[in-house]
């Protein structure tokens, strides 16, 4: 705790700062005030904003130092502006219950275009003693429907929800939905688990990002879903932003991928080979790292507009 608070009070400080900055500009340039109507002219301030480039590469390099001392690889992409990070981009891992958003967003998908109903029951009622399961058994799967199931499945990442569902719709149908993605991997060879590297997380991301955010009959529920507290290391509670995440677990491979809810929002995956050491705090260390970055970004852009405003004037 010490840790993060010690890293909170470094983006306060930084923050003050800039802050201070501006009021030295203000004093220094004394048309600041009587241009104040001008400076404040929304168009001017949105059109420097969209167009303004800001240069990231000390903190991009700052953040490969950081994550140099853990085994991970670490996504960043900015919804909103061309802003992107990527570190460790090559190397693949044992996807383990990251897997399990494919089979969410080929469900919902599938029920907003009415081919999919989210209140009927699977077929194959044997599978139930496949995988373990904490909540779904023999006793209780015929009164289970598809969408308790997608609720197991993403809130309490349940293993056994995962196998009904591919096999309820066929292996080779959630297969090909996989690898029409883009995906370089993609569960074959009837095992329901694959390999994901960043490239594949960031397809997972984007394409659940889309559909949460279409405001569907059915992408709210789902939302709902993805944003559970299981495991979340990603989430930024501390700092009031909400997330949707899936984490994935299996031997020394531990990974967690969402979405960040920021003002503007971003995307960030964490896998990392840290399951034997702390990864809790390892993961969610990095994403209070990558959220500085985000940050920081916003600061040097609304600064460097507003510099340039205030030489305008002056001239």
């Amino acid at each position: 705790m010490k840790k993060r608070k010690k890293k909170r009070f470094k983006l306060k400080r930084s923050i003050k700062f800039l802050l201070f900055l501006i009021i030295i500009i203000i004093i220094l340039f004394p048309n600041f005030k009587n241009n104040e109507k001008n400076i404040t002219n929304k168009s001017d301030i949105k059109t420097c904003l969209n167009n303004y480039k800001v240069d990231m590469e000390d903190e991009k390099q700052e953040l490969d130092s950081y994550l140099s001392n853990y085994k991970v690889s670490v996504l960043y992409q900015n919804k909103v502006d061309d802003l992107s990070y990527k570190y460790n981009e090559e190397e693949a891992y044992y996807s383990a219950s990251t897997i399990k958003i494919i089979d969410a967003l080929y469900i919902y998908e599938k029920a907003e275009k009415q081919e999919i109903n989210l209140a009927s029951h699977i077929n194959n009622l044997n599978d139930v003693n496949k995988a373990n399961s904490k909540i779904i058994n023999s006793s209780n799967i015929k009164d289970l429907t598809i969408r308790d199931l997608v609720k197991y499945l993403i809130t309490f990442s349940d293993n056994r929800a995962h196998i009904l569902l591919v096999n309820n719709y066929g292996f080779n149908t959630l297969s090909n939905f996989n690898k029409s993605l883009g995906t370089n991997y993609y569960i074959k060879n009837y095992d329901y688990y694959t390999t994901i590297n960043l490239h594949d997380a960031n397809i997972y991301l984007n394409r659940l990002y889309k559909y949460l955010s279409s405001n569907g009959k059915y992408s709210n529920e789902l939302k709902e879903y993805f944003a559970n507290k299981n495991d979340n290391y990603i989430n930024l509670d501390e700092r009031n932003i909400a997330s949707s995440h899936k984490f994935g677990y299996y031997g020394t491979y531990f990974h967690d991928i969402g979405i960040i809810y920021d003002n503007n929002p971003y995307l960030i995956a964490v896998l990392t080979k840290e399951a034997n050491n702390d990864y809790a705090n390892i993961i969610h260390n990095i994403s209070l790292k990558i959220n500085d970055f985000h940050k920081k970004y916003y600061i040097k852009k609304e600064l460097g507009c507003l510099l340039k405003e205030v030489k305008s004037f002056n001239k």
